[in-house]
């Protein structure tokens, strides 16, 4: 509050919707640097004999062949083949996993996890217990690396190392969901304020603006990222999303069987970008229409404020789904001309 968010809430928690405004925040992270307090993401550790088994057995990816650190972007998904959750999960060992599903699919990922769970490995939720900041942008590395011995510049993308921020014990990944380089850092509730503030203060040299969901939702759009909840809400398929390079089908999985069946019908719709033509900005919820006629709605959308023209996106039968496909979505009752391009849009 005392950087000025407009408080909102979201899946139970109150977090601020934007600090100066979505423009700003998302140009900050664009061009500069930007910190999310991203707290609100679970945080869950599989640890124990069958560890591996277990998180092999309910991801769509592998983490079989990846050494520890390693981080990884899957779909868990039910046995009709449809997500649960989109998550982020790391190799801490031979026998430990952290995972990182969304706020509000926490619980249902570790009831899930303890369900699957037939070789006596450990699923420890540790949410309450942890903070989560999100600092994205070009400059992120010279930010962070004011604050920690590690050497920030030797990690890779999606790689996570165990370290000290602010003199606090932290995990750090190179991850996040605005497209741009960028880390996570995780760590104990109660210095939570303490990390916040010394990020704030390292990145003053670089102009750092504090974020709110309003710019993580038009920076992640602009980068075709999947909003759990939104473009997908446990009735939405790995394929339907084209998220297939998520899918490695050399091992086995949950909801692997439906996938299978689903590929070789190959009729499913298809999640895709869509570019308005004329003036006017797609909305979550609005009508989608091909010669007149309604095909779909609009799961995510918003004024890009990197291309200043509006975006969305939708799922479409296959014949509508191709690049260049002609539609137009309702506005306030007008017909807007927009048209199916190729993803990311930046």
């Amino acid at each position: 509050m005392r950087l000025g968010g407009q408080i909102v809430e979201f899946a139970g928690w109150d977090l601020p919707v934007q600090y100066t405004s979505i423009m700003d925040e998302h140009a900050a992270v664009r061009t500069r640097v930007g910190l999310f307090d991203v707290s609100h993401m679970g945080q869950v550790r599989i640890r124990g004999g069958g560890a591996e088994d277990l998180v092999r057995a309910v991801f769509t990816n592998d983490i079989k062949p990846a050494a520890p650190g390693k981080v990884l972007y899957t779909h868990m998904l039910d046995e009709g083949g449809r997500i649960i959750d989109d998550i982020l999960f790391a190799r801490e060992s031979a026998d430990s996993f952290f995972i990182v599903p969304n706020a509000a699919t926490t619980s249902k990922v570790v009831r899930w996890f303890e369900a699957h769970s037939s070789r006596g490995a450990q699923v420890d939720n540790l949410s309450d217990a942890m903070f989560c900041l999100a600092l994205q942008g070009p400059r992120a590395g010279e930010t962070l690396q004011k604050l920690t011995r590690s050497d920030l510049s030797a990690m890779k993308k999606m790689w996570a190392i165990d370290g000290e921020v602010a003199g606090v014990p932290c995990k750090v990944q190179t991850t996040g969901y605005t497209g741009e380089a960028g880390f996570e850092v995780i760590g104990p509730n109660d210095k939570a304020m303490h990390v916040y503030e010394k990020i704030m203060e390292a990145g003053r040299a670089f102009d750092i603006r504090p974020c709110g969901l309003g710019a993580r939702d038009t920076l992640r759009l602009e980068k075709a990222f999947l909003l759990s909840g939104q473009d997908f809400h446990g009735d939405r398929t790995t394929l339907e999303t084209q998220y297939d390079w998520v899918i490695k089908w050399d091992h086995d999985f949950v909801g692997r069987a439906a996938l299978e069946a689903q590929r070789a019908a190959g009729t499913y719709e298809r999640w895709v970008g869509l570019k308005a033509l004329g003036r006017g900005i797609p909305r979550h919820g609005y009508g989608l229409f091909h010669e007149g006629e309604k095909v779909a709605e609009v799961t995510s959308g918003t004024m890009s404020p990197s291309l200043k023209v509006g975006i969305a996106t939708a799922y479409l039968p296959p014949a509508l789904a191709k690049a260049g496909t002609p539609l137009a979505f309702e506005m306030r009752g007008q017909k807007v001309d927009c048209e199916v391009v190729k993803t990311p849009f930046l």
